[in-house]
Protein backbone atom coordinates (compact mmCIF):
# COMPACT_ATOMS: atom_id res chain seq x y z
CA UNK A 1 0.00 0.00 0.00
CA UNK A 2 1.13 3.36 -0.64
CA UNK A 3 0.00 6.72 0.52
CA UNK A 4 1.01 10.19 -1.47
CA UNK A 5 -0.80 13.68 -0.54
CA UNK A 6 -0.19 16.61 -3.43
CA UNK A 7 1.58 19.56 -1.60
CA UNK A 8 0.43 22.91 -2.67
CA UNK A 9 1.49 24.02 0.28
CA UNK A 10 3.20 22.99 2.85
CA UNK A 11 1.62 19.85 4.57
CA UNK A 12 -0.29 20.02 8.48
CA UNK A 13 1.49 17.63 10.55
CA UNK A 14 -2.52 16.83 11.94
CA UNK A 15 -2.91 15.74 8.09
CA UNK A 16 0.28 13.48 8.47
CA UNK A 17 -1.30 12.13 11.93
CA UNK A 18 -4.70 11.16 9.86
CA UNK A 19 -2.55 9.08 7.38
CA UNK A 20 -1.00 7.59 10.13
CA UNK A 21 -4.25 6.66 12.11
CA UNK A 22 -6.01 5.41 8.74
CA UNK A 23 -2.91 3.31 8.14
CA UNK A 24 -3.66 1.66 11.67
CA UNK A 25 -7.21 1.11 11.17
CA UNK A 26 -6.55 -0.80 7.97
CA UNK A 27 -3.91 -3.34 9.33
CA UNK A 28 -3.38 -5.93 12.35
CA UNK A 29 -0.69 -3.16 13.68
CA UNK A 30 -0.88 -2.52 18.10
CA UNK A 31 0.52 1.18 19.48
CA UNK A 32 3.61 -0.22 19.90
CA UNK A 33 4.99 -0.45 16.07
CA UNK A 34 6.87 2.61 15.00
CA UNK A 35 5.60 4.66 12.06
CA UNK A 36 8.93 3.71 10.54
CA UNK A 37 8.16 -0.03 10.71
CA UNK A 38 4.45 0.55 9.68
CA UNK A 39 5.86 2.64 6.46
CA UNK A 40 8.24 -0.54 5.79
CA UNK A 41 5.58 -2.91 6.00
CA UNK A 42 3.09 -1.42 3.99
CA UNK A 43 5.61 -0.96 1.51
CA UNK A 44 5.78 -4.97 1.80
CA UNK A 45 2.67 -6.52 1.35
CA UNK A 46 3.62 -10.32 1.24
CA UNK A 47 5.38 -9.36 5.32
CA UNK A 48 2.15 -7.93 5.92
CA UNK A 49 0.12 -11.20 5.03
CA UNK A 50 2.68 -13.41 6.60
CA UNK A 51 2.13 -11.80 9.97
CA UNK A 52 -1.04 -10.46 10.07
CA UNK A 53 -4.08 -13.27 10.97
CA UNK A 54 -6.32 -12.06 8.46
CA UNK A 55 -5.23 -10.05 4.98
CA UNK A 56 -7.00 -6.89 4.86
CA UNK A 57 -8.52 -5.93 2.04
CA UNK A 58 -9.61 -2.45 2.79
CA UNK A 59 -8.04 0.54 0.48
CA UNK A 60 -7.43 4.05 1.36
CA UNK A 61 -8.07 6.70 -0.83
CA UNK A 62 -6.72 9.75 -0.44
CA UNK A 63 -6.33 11.47 -4.18
CA UNK A 64 -5.22 13.67 -5.74
CA UNK A 65 -1.90 11.79 -5.95
CA UNK A 66 1.79 13.60 -5.93
CA UNK A 67 4.95 13.70 -3.91
CA UNK A 68 5.35 11.19 -1.28
CA UNK A 69 5.53 12.20 2.35
CA UNK A 70 8.55 12.08 4.05
CA UNK A 71 7.95 9.64 7.09
CA UNK A 72 6.96 11.36 10.59
CA UNK A 73 9.56 10.05 13.47
CA UNK A 74 6.89 9.76 16.60
CA UNK A 75 9.80 8.97 18.65
CA UNK A 76 10.96 12.75 18.50
CA UNK A 77 10.39 15.03 21.00
CA UNK A 78 8.46 17.32 18.69
CA UNK A 79 5.75 14.68 16.85
CA UNK A 80 4.91 13.55 20.45
CA UNK A 81 4.57 16.83 21.85
CA UNK A 82 1.81 17.67 19.15
CA UNK A 83 0.22 14.54 18.73
CA UNK A 84 -1.17 15.61 22.63
CA UNK A 85 -1.98 18.38 21.77
CA UNK A 86 -5.32 20.65 20.38
CA UNK A 87 -8.21 18.81 20.11
CA UNK A 88 -8.18 15.98 22.63
CA UNK A 89 -6.98 19.14 25.18
CA UNK A 90 -9.75 21.77 23.72
CA UNK A 91 -12.33 19.15 24.02
CA UNK A 92 -11.55 18.81 27.70
CA UNK A 93 -11.00 22.39 27.54
CA UNK A 94 -14.46 23.29 26.56
CA UNK A 95 -15.73 21.40 29.84
CA UNK A 96 -14.59 22.84 32.35
CA UNK A 97 -17.20 24.19 34.51
CA UNK A 98 -16.54 27.90 35.88
CA UNK A 99 -19.58 27.32 38.82
CA UNK A 100 -17.09 24.69 40.25
CA UNK A 101 -14.55 26.67 41.11
CA UNK A 102 -14.30 27.83 44.96
CA UNK A 103 -15.03 31.26 45.47
CA UNK A 104 -15.52 32.12 49.26
CA UNK A 105 -17.03 35.25 48.95
CA UNK A 106 -19.20 37.25 46.02
CA UNK A 107 -16.84 39.09 43.83
CA UNK A 108 -17.50 41.89 40.71
CA UNK A 109 -15.51 41.10 37.47
CA UNK A 110 -16.07 44.47 35.16
CA UNK A 111 -15.97 43.40 31.96
CA UNK A 112 -15.38 45.93 29.00
CA UNK A 113 -17.85 46.61 26.76
CA UNK A 114 -15.65 45.46 23.43
CA UNK A 115 -15.65 42.07 25.14
CA UNK A 116 -17.62 39.55 23.53
CA UNK A 117 -20.87 38.48 25.39
CA UNK A 118 -20.63 34.82 25.65
CA UNK A 119 -17.28 35.91 27.56
CA UNK A 120 -19.92 37.53 30.06
CA UNK A 121 -22.17 34.79 30.62
CA UNK A 122 -19.23 32.41 30.53
CA UNK A 123 -18.50 34.14 34.14
CA UNK A 124 -21.76 34.55 35.23
CA UNK A 125 -22.63 31.10 35.50
CA UNK A 126 -20.41 31.07 39.08
CA UNK A 127 -23.11 32.42 41.85
CA UNK A 128 -20.58 34.32 43.26
CA UNK A 129 -19.64 36.12 40.05
CA UNK A 130 -21.42 39.70 39.12
CA UNK A 131 -20.44 40.86 36.29
CA UNK A 132 -21.21 44.62 35.21
CA UNK A 133 -20.01 46.36 31.67
CA UNK A 134 -17.89 48.89 32.03
CA UNK A 135 -16.28 51.64 29.67
CA UNK A 136 -12.54 50.32 30.89
CA UNK A 137 -10.00 52.63 30.32
CA UNK A 138 -7.18 49.15 30.64
CA UNK A 139 -7.57 45.82 30.19
CA UNK A 140 -10.45 43.50 28.67
CA UNK A 141 -11.62 42.89 32.74
CA UNK A 142 -10.91 44.48 35.97
CA UNK A 143 -10.99 43.20 39.34
CA UNK A 144 -10.77 45.13 42.58
CA UNK A 145 -10.41 43.66 46.09
CA UNK A 146 -11.26 45.51 49.64
CA UNK A 147 -7.76 47.60 49.80
CA UNK A 148 -8.11 48.64 46.03
CA UNK A 149 -5.90 46.68 44.69
CA UNK A 150 -6.78 45.83 41.30
CA UNK A 151 -6.52 42.89 39.30
CA UNK A 152 -6.41 43.38 35.42
CA UNK A 153 -6.40 41.50 32.36
CA UNK A 154 -6.58 41.59 29.11
CA UNK A 155 -7.73 39.22 26.62
CA UNK A 156 -6.10 38.71 22.74
CA UNK A 157 -7.48 36.02 21.15
CA UNK A 158 -5.05 34.28 18.75
CA UNK A 159 -7.43 33.73 15.34
CA UNK A 160 -7.11 32.52 12.13
CA UNK A 161 -9.70 35.63 10.76
CA UNK A 162 -8.31 39.61 11.32
CA UNK A 163 -11.14 40.01 14.39
CA UNK A 164 -10.62 43.32 16.51
CA UNK A 165 -9.03 41.66 19.79
CA UNK A 166 -6.63 39.41 17.65
CA UNK A 167 -3.20 39.32 18.79
CA UNK A 168 -1.11 39.68 15.43
CA UNK A 169 -3.43 42.36 14.05
CA UNK A 170 -3.03 44.11 17.65
CA UNK A 171 0.90 44.02 16.74
CA UNK A 172 0.15 45.05 13.27
CA UNK A 173 -2.52 48.18 13.49
CA UNK A 174 -0.56 51.55 14.91
CA UNK A 175 1.12 49.32 17.30
CA UNK A 176 -1.73 49.19 19.54
CA UNK A 177 -0.43 46.08 21.89
CA UNK A 178 2.59 47.48 22.58
CA UNK A 179 0.27 50.97 23.39
CA UNK A 180 -2.03 48.90 25.59
CA UNK A 181 1.24 47.37 27.76
CA UNK A 182 3.29 50.53 27.87
CA UNK A 183 -0.44 52.30 29.65
CA UNK A 184 -0.56 48.96 31.61
CA UNK A 185 2.99 49.63 33.32
CA UNK A 186 3.09 53.25 33.64
CA UNK A 187 -0.70 51.83 35.82
CA UNK A 188 1.47 49.83 37.94
CA UNK A 189 4.09 52.02 38.45
CA UNK A 190 2.06 55.09 39.18
CA UNK A 191 -1.32 53.95 40.89
CA UNK A 192 -1.92 54.38 44.68
CA UNK A 193 -2.47 51.06 45.07
CA UNK A 194 -1.23 47.38 43.97
CA UNK A 195 -2.35 46.75 40.30
CA UNK A 196 -1.42 43.20 39.19
CA UNK A 197 -1.57 43.30 34.64
CA UNK A 198 -2.05 39.52 33.04
CA UNK A 199 -2.18 39.00 29.41
CA UNK A 200 -3.90 36.09 28.29
CA UNK A 201 -3.51 34.67 24.89
CA UNK A 202 -6.90 32.70 23.59
CA UNK A 203 -5.80 29.59 20.75
CA UNK A 204 -2.50 27.98 19.35
CA UNK A 205 -0.57 31.61 18.82
CA UNK A 206 1.76 30.14 16.27
CA UNK A 207 -0.20 28.05 14.24
CA UNK A 208 -3.21 30.50 13.73
CA UNK A 209 -0.26 33.66 13.00
CA UNK A 210 -0.21 34.15 9.18
CA UNK A 211 1.51 37.48 8.20
CA UNK A 212 4.04 37.65 10.96
CA UNK A 213 6.97 35.43 11.81
CA UNK A 214 8.02 33.08 14.63
CA UNK A 215 10.94 35.24 15.96
CA UNK A 216 8.51 38.40 15.53
CA UNK A 217 6.08 36.81 17.99
CA UNK A 218 7.96 35.32 19.77
CA UNK A 219 10.29 39.02 20.57
CA UNK A 220 6.78 40.13 21.25
CA UNK A 221 6.06 38.23 23.66
CA UNK A 222 9.35 38.13 25.33
CA UNK A 223 9.20 42.11 25.56
CA UNK A 224 5.67 42.00 27.11
CA UNK A 225 6.91 39.55 29.84
CA UNK A 226 10.39 40.81 30.58
CA UNK A 227 9.77 44.59 29.45
CA UNK A 228 6.75 45.37 30.14
CA UNK A 229 6.71 42.82 33.22
CA UNK A 230 3.18 41.55 32.28
CA UNK A 231 2.84 38.16 33.14
CA UNK A 232 1.73 36.44 29.74
CA UNK A 233 -1.17 33.24 30.34
CA UNK A 234 -2.42 31.02 27.44
CA UNK A 235 -5.79 29.00 27.50
CA UNK A 236 -7.24 26.72 24.35
CA UNK A 237 -10.59 28.30 23.88
CA UNK A 238 -13.29 31.01 25.14
CA UNK A 239 -14.85 28.65 27.83
CA UNK A 240 -11.05 28.01 29.11
CA UNK A 241 -10.37 31.73 29.18
CA UNK A 242 -13.25 32.37 31.33
CA UNK A 243 -12.61 29.49 33.66
CA UNK A 244 -8.54 31.19 34.11
CA UNK A 245 -10.15 34.61 34.80
CA UNK A 246 -12.54 32.95 37.31
CA UNK A 247 -9.76 31.35 39.13
CA UNK A 248 -7.58 34.59 39.01
CA UNK A 249 -10.40 36.56 40.32
CA UNK A 250 -11.33 34.36 43.09
CA UNK A 251 -7.23 34.00 44.09
CA UNK A 252 -6.93 37.49 44.15
CA UNK A 253 -10.10 38.76 46.05
CA UNK A 254 -9.55 36.22 49.11
CA UNK A 255 -6.50 37.53 50.11
CA UNK A 256 -3.97 35.21 48.69
CA UNK A 257 -2.25 37.79 47.11
CA UNK A 258 -0.42 39.60 49.38
CA UNK A 259 1.63 42.86 47.73
CA UNK A 260 5.33 42.09 48.42
CA UNK A 261 7.75 44.24 50.95
CA UNK A 262 11.24 45.23 49.94
CA UNK A 263 13.14 44.23 53.02
CA UNK A 264 16.53 44.48 51.63
CA UNK A 265 19.31 46.37 53.63
CA UNK A 266 18.92 50.06 54.27
CA UNK A 267 20.16 52.95 52.03
CA UNK A 268 23.16 54.31 53.07
CA UNK A 269 23.85 57.85 51.27
CA UNK A 270 21.62 60.43 52.10
CA UNK A 271 20.13 61.20 48.94
CA UNK A 272 19.15 57.69 48.60
CA UNK A 273 17.30 57.32 52.10
CA UNK A 274 15.44 60.44 51.42
CA UNK A 275 14.21 58.69 48.46
CA UNK A 276 13.27 55.34 50.45
CA UNK A 277 10.81 57.84 52.87
CA UNK A 278 9.36 58.90 49.50
CA UNK A 279 8.91 55.61 48.41
CA UNK A 280 7.08 55.04 51.19
CA UNK A 281 4.14 57.19 50.25
CA UNK A 282 1.42 55.71 48.34
CA UNK A 283 1.96 56.19 44.77
CA UNK A 284 5.07 57.45 44.72
CA UNK A 285 7.27 55.50 42.86
CA UNK A 286 11.26 55.81 42.56
CA UNK A 287 11.44 57.72 38.99
CA UNK A 288 8.19 60.15 41.04
CA UNK A 289 10.91 60.65 44.32
CA UNK A 290 13.37 61.45 42.15
CA UNK A 291 11.67 64.22 40.11
CA UNK A 292 10.18 65.66 43.41
CA UNK A 293 13.73 66.12 45.05
CA UNK A 294 15.15 67.58 42.02
CA UNK A 295 12.47 69.86 41.72
CA UNK A 296 12.32 71.48 45.50
CA UNK A 297 15.68 70.11 46.44
CA UNK A 298 14.65 68.72 50.10
CA UNK A 299 11.87 66.33 52.10
CA UNK A 300 11.14 69.63 54.11
CA UNK A 301 10.62 71.72 51.15
CA UNK A 302 8.11 69.20 49.61
CA UNK A 303 6.41 69.04 52.90
CA UNK A 304 5.89 72.98 52.74
CA UNK A 305 5.06 72.95 49.05
CA UNK A 306 1.31 73.65 48.37
CA UNK A 307 -0.64 70.63 46.37
CA UNK A 308 -0.92 72.46 43.48
CA UNK A 309 2.81 72.98 43.25
CA UNK A 310 3.13 69.09 44.34
CA UNK A 311 0.57 68.80 41.10
CA UNK A 312 2.37 70.48 38.36
CA UNK A 313 5.19 67.96 39.09
CA UNK A 314 5.29 65.59 36.00
CA UNK A 315 3.93 62.13 37.23
CA UNK A 316 2.24 63.42 40.45
CA UNK A 317 -1.28 64.88 40.05
CA UNK A 318 -3.88 66.22 42.44
CA UNK A 319 -4.21 62.97 43.61
CA UNK A 320 -1.03 62.45 44.83
CA UNK A 321 -0.46 65.75 45.71
CA UNK A 322 -2.84 65.47 48.71
CA UNK A 323 -1.31 61.95 49.76
CA UNK A 324 2.04 63.74 50.14
CA UNK A 325 0.82 66.85 51.69
CA UNK A 326 -1.04 64.41 53.70
CA UNK A 327 2.01 61.78 54.70
CA UNK A 328 4.60 64.16 55.31
CA UNK A 329 1.92 66.55 57.85
CA UNK A 330 -0.14 69.40 56.20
Amino acid sequence: MKVSVKQDAPVDRLLINDIKEALRSAAPFTDNDSWDNLVVVTENPAELHSEASEPTTEKINLEPVAPELEPLDEKSPNAQGFVRQTQPRNAEASKLLIDSIKIPKPLTIEIARKETRLMADLLAEHPQIEVVRETLELGSFRVTDDAGNQLLIERKRCASEDVDDDFESSMKKGGQLFDMAARLKFEVDNSDHQVIPILILEGNLHTKASTLLIQQLDGAISYLAAVQRISVLTSLNANHSAYMIAKLAGHFIEGSYEPSVSRGPKPKTLFNQKIHVLESIPGVSTHIAETLLERFGSIKAIAAASQGELARVKGVGLKRAREISDVLGR
